[in-house]
């Protein structure tokens, strides 16, 4: 018993020297790095467990057409929760990165006194589809709309966390909303089929999750006032240039609904859902960034940013290539009544280049480049929206699929042009 310990401090030495000897080939603060892809990718991974189990559920326990209602309900509340300040996190985690810990509940008030807009849309929404005599359609958009602004605005407190550096918190607090939210879930998948009730329960606890972890928070760091000048101004621009992008984001099941129906939604929805969850293996890289970009100036970030983007490129290359090659082993274990949707998964898994795109984003967010901002978030939506309706209508799922393929790409570029490019001044 006593070597062990030993043996694991060495081990852990040797760790720490080979980070602090790789750091002079990649210039990147490893450690930094290591702990929070370590905290991320635990997070990350318990999700992506947790979703899965709930496809694998989903999969073999409803119909496609209750799955296909309940994806385009998620998709038109989160369409919703693109008019809610969703920037605020963002401005939260720079303005907490640099010593104002008052920015919290600044944010949380500021959302909550502008929820009236989603609200009285997802409201005017629900009374659309009551009028046409679709009443199951009606109350799932109504409760979506209420909900999702919630989840949005009590979400802020991992802001909080990224821009304190606490990816432990950030990772203990989700998981301890995750495992209720997927337990009581996935259950009440096999007690029903109302794709109406399974919105209510899903919307309900995520709502009571965020706020308790929300309130944890406070409760932990106790926040000082100090609040920094512009925080609120800023988060408003980034939610206001957000919106483009948040609509494009989900469009592709709206599209897919009244272009192909629910089973289309379903088909989509599962051709899509593992290729986004090892996305979301490298996602903690662009939170872990963003505060490390804030305390560097502009002309060190685009001095290197090139080159850790192309240090990242081939990893996400070669994860999407071994995806597309377990996929259809994949499905016939886990979703046997989705083998249609293989060919289709195995070619969105090129959606993992979005990862070098976040990051290029947090460089421009932690500068408060808001013109650049604008641009791109304009700009990118406008490259979806066109190339997936196109697609839709002309090759129904391949093209859906190739619309956003291609307008990843196009955001790409996009981004990276904006980055490198010297600014000539800002509206602050």
């Amino acid at each position: 018993m006593v070597g062990f310990p030993y043996t694991m401090n060495r081990l852990s030495g040797a760790i720490i020297s080979f980070l602090k000897w790789s750091e002079r080939y990649t210039r990147t603060d490893m450690l930094y790095l290591a702990s929070s892809a370590f905290w991320g990718n635990l997070g990350t991974i318990s999700v992506t467990l947790f979703s899965l189990a709930l496809y694998l559920v989903f999969a073999n326990v409803l119909s496609k057409e209750t799955f296909g209602t309940y994806q385009y309900l998620l998709s038109l509340g989160a369409l919703l929760g693109a008019f809610t300040i969703t920037g605020m996190n963002a401005a939260v985690s720079r303005a907490v990165a640099r010593g104002f810990d008052g920015s919290l509940r600044e944010a949380i008030r500021f959302q909550l006194a502008w929820l009236w807009i989603p609200i009285a849309a997802a409201l005017l929404g629900s009374a659309y589809y009551a009028l046409q005599g679709n009443i199951p359609l009606a109350l799932g958009l109504a409760l979506v709309g209420i909900g999702t602004p919630l989840i949005n605005t009590f979400n802020t407190y991992s802001a909080f966390l990224v821009g304190k550096q606490d990816f432990k918190r950030v990772f203990l607090y989700n998981f301890a909303i995750n495992v209720p939210f997927y337990v009581v879930l996935i259950t009440s998948a096999f007690l029903t089929e109302n794709p109406i009730l399974l919105i209510g329960i899903n919307v309900g606890i995520q709502v009571l999750g965020y706020f308790v972890a929300y309130r944890a928070t406070l409760r932990t760091y106790t926040p000082s006032t100090a609040t920094e000048l512009g925080t609120r101004t800023y988060g408003t621009h980034l939610s206001v240039m957000g919106v483009p992008s948040t609509i494009a984001l989900h469009l592709d099941a709206v599209l897919a609904f009244h272009f192909l129906g629910p089973v289309g939604v379903a088909l989509f929805a599962f051709a899509t859902a593992i290729p986004e969850r090892i996305g979301g293996l490298f996602k903690f890289l662009p939170s872990a960034a963003l505060p490390r970009f804030a305390h560097r100036s502009p002309e060190e970030v685009r001095g290197t940013i090139v080159r850790r983007l192309f240090l990242l490129l081939p990893i996400l290359l070669i994860a999407a290539a071994l995806y597309a090659l377990v996929a259809p082993f994949l499905f016939a274990l886990l979703f046997p009544a989705y083998l249609d949707a293989i060919p289709y998964s195995q070619w969105y898994s090129l959606i993992l280049i979005t990862v070098l795109t976040q990051i290029l984003v947090a460089a421009l967010s932690a500068h408060q480049r808001v013109r650049q901002l604008y641009a791109f978030n304009i700009a990118s939506p406008v490259f979806q929206v066109v190339l997936q309706l196109i697609g839709v209508v002309l090759y129904g799922l391949w093209g859906l699929v190739a619309g956003r393929l291609l307008g990843a790409l196009l955001s790409f570029f996009l981004a990276l042009l904006l980055v490198l490019n010297r600014p000539k001044g800002d509206v602050r």
